[in-house]
């Protein structure tokens, strides 16, 4: 057993090492090969799949673009379509509340209208007309109701009377002046504590011809004021101005819009007490609302209303208050008072919220009044009036003299206070029926109103007893009062005023012998004068029929003085 493994040992063949590495090297080798092959034959399986791939995915974003795209179109034309209809019912909700609050406004106008004291049209005497030169579609008449009381009756033209809006917005503004409703209280606007013109009554107030009669005015308009009174002191300026704001805040504080004040609307009595008309153009305000666009006139508005935009060039020139005075009028010169002149450009700042309120700016004017010397009103106690008499020659005169046809004249000139000597007066020519004296006298301190005028023709006497050989040939006599208001239009206060009077005769039968005319001229403070006896006579109880016509007098002079 043991030789046979010997055998076996000796006979098994050896094996070269190195030939089994190789051996396995190329098996190896043969075996990447192959698997190389497969990886190439498995990339190019894939990859076509995956270009396949790509191209599918390219397909699928071309088909999804489209789609894509037509979703953006539909989502956009959804969105137009749903914009437009949201946009309809915004306008149709904010029309809806237009036209409620269109109805409460009406509702509201009509009550306050019903509630005006009413007038009836008969129980107003005319003093005559006042002119188109405040309201030019209105007619506006001084007069006097039944109970005597002093109005102004306020009444559209007959062009405008079918002008529905005109007509509403004068109803309006009626019914502004009567009252205002806040928070549920009605808040009257009548007067304005003093500051503002009061509504009296109406009349017509249904119809498209309503009649407005507000309280009489005898003060002069600011722009007369300001135009003929040169001697104005600064503190009396102020002292309008510190009234002007009053009102004006008085109408801010009822959430109530002035459209046309200017200096045309506010009033000057000879005492210094203003009243200011608001204007046949107001409206209420809502109460976060800036209606300033659109407002008054350029010259008297806020300097927004210039301009559609902050942004533009002309409102960019308004932000220089010195460019906007020369813009909206002309240059105002110096102004007396810094502080004055501050408050003026800080009033004109484009930025309405960078504007003193109104009652800021009454604040700042009683401050600068008060540094002026305090309030100022002039006392009408005790005006002084002077009185000068010319006359111009006699006409048609009948009286016969003792000796020839022509004779020479004298005129004795005398007013109703027995303690004053008459003024002589003597014609330089004559002839048979008229004499010429074209000679003038002043009288001085007298009264306007009650006193009368009175002019004795005579013949001269004989030196030197003047008194022997004189013969009274007549007498015209003539109420001062009646010169105040003349068939020449609307004159001032201290204009010339004539008149061609009657000369009764002495004899028995005291007839007319002839005309005289005569001039006056009335000089001092008549202004303040007549205001006195107008609101003595407002004032007074059974005031006789002479006292109302003296009274309407007074009151037609006082508003036919103009400039």
């Amino acid at each position: 057993m043991g030789g046979n493994l010997s055998v076996l040992i000796v006979d098994t063949p050896e094996t070269d090492p190195c030939e089994e590495h190789t051996k396995r090297i190329a098996e190896l080798e043969a075996e990447l090969q192959h698997e190389r092959k497969d990886k190439a034959r498995l990339i190019c399986d894939h990859e076509g799949e995956l270009q396949q791939l790509r191209d599918d995915k390219a397909r699928l974003i071309r088909d999804h673009e489209g789609e894509l795209q037509q979703l953006r179109d539909d989502k956009a034309r959804l969105i137009r379509d749903h914009e437009g209809e949201l946009q309809r019912l915004r306008d149709v909700i904010t029309a809806d509340h237009a036209n409620l609050r269109d109805a409460r406004a009406m509702l509201l106008m009509h009550q306050r209208l019903g509630s005006v004291p009413k007038i009836e049209p008969g129980s107003f005497t005319s003093l005559g007309k006042a002119g188109e030169w405040l309201h030019p579609f209105a007619e506006l008449t001084p007069g006097r109701l039944q109970n005597g009381t002093l109005v102004l009756r306020i009444q559209l033209q007959r062009a405008f009377q079918d002008d529905e809006k005109v007509v509403l917005r004068f109803k309006q503004t009626m019914a502004i002046m009567q009252a205002y409703v806040s928070h549920a209280v009605e808040v009257p606007l009548q007067g304005g504590d003093g500051s503002l013109l009061r509504i009296v009554g109406a009349s017509q107030r249904s119809t498209n011809d309503p009649i407005a009669y507000v309280e009489h005015v005898t003060g002069m308009t600011l722009q007369h004021y300001l135009t003929t009174k040169r001697d104005a002191s600064w503190p009396e300026k102020l002292h309008i101005a510190v009234q002007i704001a009053t009102a004006i805040a008085h109408m801010h504080n009822l959430a109530v819009m002035h459209r046309d004040l200017s200096w045309l609307c506010v009033y000057v009595e000879a005492t210094g007490r203003v009243k200011v008309f608001p204007g046949l153009k107001m409206r209420d305000t809502e109460p976060n609302g800036k209606l300033t666009n659109g407002v008054t006139e350029a010259r008297w508005s806020a300097p927004e209303t210039l301009a559609t935009t902050k942004g533009n060039e002309q409102g960019a020139s308004l932000q220089d208050p010195t460019q906007a005075q020369t813009l909206l009028t002309s240059d105002f010169g110096p102004c007396p008072s810094n502080e004055y002149q501050a408050l003026a450009f800080a009033c004109i700042q484009l930025d309405p919220d960078r504007r003193p309120t109104a009652p800021e700016v009454v604040r700042r004017l009683e401050a600068m009044l008060q540094a002026y010397g305090g309030p100022t009103t002039v006392p009408t106690c005790g005006a002084t009036v002077n009185l000068t008499v010319a006359v111009h020659k006699t006409l048609g005169m009948t009286f016969e003299p003792t000796f020839g046809s022509s004779y020479a004249l004298e005129c004795l000139v005398s007013v109703d206070d027995v303690s004053r000597k008459p003024v002589k007066l003597v014609s330089h020519a004559e002839d048979a029926t008229s004499h010429a004296f074209s000679q003038e006298t002043t009288i001085k301190n007298i009264d306007p109103v009650d006193w009368t005028l009175q002019l004795v023709f005579k013949t001269p006497g004989f030196e030197p007893f003047a008194s022997l050989g004189g013969r009274r040939v007549g007498k015209a006599t003539m109420p001062l009062v009646d010169f105040l208001v003349t068939e020449q239009g609307r004159l001032s206060l201290s204009a010339p005023r004539s008149m061609v009077c009657d000369i009764y005769g002495y004899g028995n039968d005291g007839g007319t012998i002839g005309k005289v005319v005569v001039s006056v001229a009335f000089g001092g403070q008549l202004r303040e004068r007549l205001e006195d006896y107008g609101a003595r006579i407002v004032e007074g109880r059974d005031v006789s029929a002479e006292g109302h016509r003296k009274r309407n007098l007074v009151a037609q002079a006082l508003w036919r003085d103009g400039p």
